[in-house]
């Protein structure tokens, strides 16, 4: 049986990240990942950007962009 979250893999329309790093972006630059109220108050603000996504997809991206960036370097 699987564990975790199930379902397709979506990709990042271009709203979606945009609408992310408007409020995300001093997560990303300070390399710290944020919590979920942080996650959640994106949500709400950008509700018709992120209505497909969860707090759980917020903080991955925010993760993996942290990881790119360190990988860059």
């Amino acid at each position: 049986m699987l564990k975790g979250r199930q379902g397709k893999k979506r990709m990042w329309e271009k709203d979606e990240v945009t609408a992310v790093e408007r409020h995300m972006m001093s997560f990303i630059t300070s390399c710290r990942v944020p919590g979920k109220s942080d996650c959640d108050k994106c949500l709400n603000i950008e509700k018709t950007a992120l209505r497909n996504r969860d707090w759980l997809a917020i903080k991955c991206y925010v993760k993996n962009r942290i990881t790119a960036l360190k990988k860059k370097v």
